[in-house]
């Protein structure tokens, strides 16, 4: 099991007709690649008995530019609260109005890569790039599907060209990082999650990614510097606040200092069983095999398909002389692909 990972979080643009014309900022929505597919239920179960009529924004109004302005304000206020369903219907409507509407279709293709649908997604930003060239959103969102499948030589393309476009992008600055990172090069990543912190200094993914990044560079100081900086910022980054936890116990054995993270996490997450397999190892190297024990148990209720959780167990009963609970995890372990 990996303890850090790039792109747990994906930045998706949504963006306000309105705010583009006055004054070229954007929204963002953060999904990971899990998420979308939770995503898709969610929104199904919000939908199925919500239609939603349109003809009212379709019929009234004083010009259609400004009617294709508020369906896709609307459409942007039901893609905030992730009902992405909803959203479409009046990105839809927009597109009906004004084919050639490029925010409309790179709305849609953050929606759409939200419920899961990413070729949808990709035909919209290409749709809306072909229309306008210029269009870095659609260059953005399309490198994050990218991104998402781990392409990172079309990332790095994109990316490069909404820096290019718009060279404030600090998101574009990370994620290009990343990509680069992925990909060997260590230099050009360090210098642009460097040139991202130092266009928005409190931009917390930046932090994290680059933490992660100091991590794989075995530079434990500055990756716990830059998970702290994201908290700092964003307490409620429990991804951070993972790796953060993560990186005490495995990295510098800090195990009560894993362990009050791991806590804040099942605070505000109770059924994170990552947090509990990894404090019940902390638990367990402080020889407190009972707490140990309740948190492998939990972790395994919550996914009777975590295997390292079996196998943790296991080990845990053969230090406690339970040779057979030991045998019967480590069966049960055996069988899990």
């Amino acid at each position: 099991m990996q303890s850090r990972q790039y792109i747990i979080l994906l930045f998706l643009v949504i963006i306000t007709f309105s705010a583009c014309q006055q004054n070229n900022t954007h929204k963002q929505l953060q999904n990971n690649k899990a998420a979308t597919n939770k995503a898709t239920s969610s929104s199904n179960n919000n939908n199925n008995n919500n239609n939603i009529d349109t003809s009212k924004d379709v019929a009234n109004g004083p010009t259609d530019q400004k009617r294709v302005r508020m369906l896709i304000e609307k459409g942007t206020v039901m893609a905030d609260l992730k009902k992405y369903n909803r959203a479409l219907v009046f990105f839809d409507s927009a597109i009906m109005l004004d084919p050639k509407n490029t925010f409309a279709y790179t709305n849609r293709a953050a929606a759409y890569f939200a419920m899961g649908e990413p070729e949808k997604s990709m035909a919209d930003c290409n749709t809306a790039y072909n229309l306008n060239n210029g269009n870095y959103y659609a260059l953005y969102t399309r490198a994050m599907i990218y991104l998402a499948y781990g392409n990172y030589k079309n990332v790095i393309s994109d990316l490069t060209k909404v820096t290019q476009l718009d060279s404030a992008h600090a998101e574009a600055y990370t994620y290009l990082a990343v990509a680069e990172a992925s990909t060997g090069d260590i230099d050009k990543a360090r210098k642009d999650f460097n040139k991202s912190i130092k266009i928005n200094p409190k931009l917390p993914a930046a932090y994290y990614n680059r933490g992660i990044f100091y991590g794989l560079l075995k530079k434990t100081d500055s990756e716990l510097r830059d998970y702290k900086k994201a908290l700092k910022i964003n307490p409620n980054y429990l991804e951070a606040r993972y790796n953060l936890a993560v990186t005490e116990e495995k990295d510098l054995h800090n195990y009560k200092e894993a362990i009050t993270e791991f806590d804040k996490i099942l605070k505000v997450n109770p059924q994170d069983s990552r947090a509990l397999f990894n404090r019940g190892k902390s638990e367990q190297a402080l020889k407190n095999y009972k707490g140990a024990r309740e948190d492998y148990n939990a972790a395994i209720r919550l996914n009777p398909t975590y295997k390292s959780a079996y196998l943790q167990r296991s080990e845990l009963y053969k230090i406690t002389g339970d040779k057979a609970n030991a045998m019967k995890d480590l069966a049960t372990a055996n069988s899990i692909k």
